[in-house]
């Protein structure tokens, strides 16, 4: 979930109709953010519903990006659900970075088989994910734009699989644990909402059982996300990034296609490459109008993309600033893949 919103017009007038003849709410004002909003859920992964969100956001200190501490809820008419908080720190004028998400809920999902097996895209088996997940990540700062750390990712799950219609799901729990570095490269002007600079990271996971997991794989995750101005009231981003996968990947971990237009899981492999590309345009003091393209492949081996078929999704966004001091927007996207579409509600941006 993208929570990074930070104050609100509301919470604005709230602090301004408080009394203080010092000047102590505008130093507050200055140094924390507050929202709870709620945002409707549509998508052809989980179905339509409602998510809640809460966050606080403030700064360390002067040289370093907004932290923000923020919780979130949501539940969909598939019965799925979700409850978990999130935490951003930056500190130390951005020497160390820290990050936490953790939550607890259940994701009712379909499994549309694989381009190299089993084709299930017309007949895809339900399935569903229950338990928890936590996902810490530490990261010191290297040189000028580069920071180095360490990540870890667990998940204990119960995985239910419905096979057959008049049969009980076949269950099974899976726990997953993986630890690795992380290397990131970051020059954007602002966290939220970019105009310009390049935000790149690679992580290299291992899953194995002398930590903890019951499936042993490697997983390195890449993207490289670049933001250009082209007049002041345009900007176009730019973005490719992938997952590869080797050893023993349980088929609900497999990277999945990321572009808009199309459930999640509907592409899935062992290896994933995609490449997005957004134009936004500030056509009023608030309101930006978004251009979305992008392309995809994935592949059961790394040297099989050149015979993978290209994925291609398009669409149209709409936002509306929300949060003039830091540039966060919210929005709805609309896009279409080669079977499907999609409606997003979001807060931030895609990327």
């Amino acid at each position: 979930m993208s929570v990074e919103l930070h104050a609100t017009e509301a919470a604005k007038q709230l602090l301004s109709s408080s009394k203080s003849p010092t000047g102590e709410v505008d130093a507050i004002e200055d140094a924390f953010g507050w929202v709870a909003m709620p945002i409707p859920v549509k998508n052809p992964t989980v179905g339509t519903g409602l998510a809640l969100v809460g966050m606080l956001t403030y700064s360390l200190d002067d040289a370093s990006p907004s932290s923000s501490t923020a919780v979130f809820g949501g539940k969909t008419d598939n019965e799925s659900w979700m409850a978990g908080f999130k935490q951003s720190a930056f500190w130390a004028e951005d020497r160390f970075r820290f990050d936490v998400v953790a939550g607890k809920g259940e994701a009712n999902l379909q499994y549309f088989g694989r381009p190299d097996g089993i084709d299930l895209s017309d007949n895809p088996i339900d399935y569903s994910l229950n338990g928890w997940f936590l996902q810490p990540r530490f990261s010191v700062r290297a040189a000028s734009r580069w920071f180095a750390g360490l990540q870890a990712t667990m998940l204990d799950a119960k995985t239910s699989i419905n096979l057959i219609d008049f049969l009980p799901p076949l269950e099974l729990d899976t726990q997953l644990v993986g630890i690795g570095p992380l290397v990131t490269f970051d020059s954007r002007d602002n966290r939220f909402n970019p105009r310009h600079g390049t935000f790149a990271e690679l992580i290299a996971l291992r899953y194995d059982e002398r930590w903890g997991s019951d499936f042993e794989y490697d997983k390195f995750q890449f993207f490289a996300n670049h933001y250009h101005s082209l007049t002041p009231s345009v900007v176009l981003a730019m973005r490719v990034n992938g997952v590869l996968t080797d050893g023993n990947v349980p088929f609900f971990d497999e990277p999945s296609l990321t572009l808009r237009g199309f459930p999640m899981g509907r592409y899935q492999d062992e290896q994933m490459i995609a490449t997005e590309a957004e134009a936004r345009w500030r056509f009023a003091e608030r309101w930006t109008l978004v251009g979305i393209i992008g392309a995809g492949k994935v592949a059961s081996e790394r040297d099989a993309f050149g015979d993978a078929p290209t994925i291609v999704s398009k669409g149209i966004g709409i936002r509306f600033l929300a949060s003039r001091k830091d540039e966060v927007n919210v929005g709805i996207d609309f896009a279409v893949g080669p079977d499907d579409d999609a409606v997003y509600f979001r807060v931030g941006e895609a990327f």
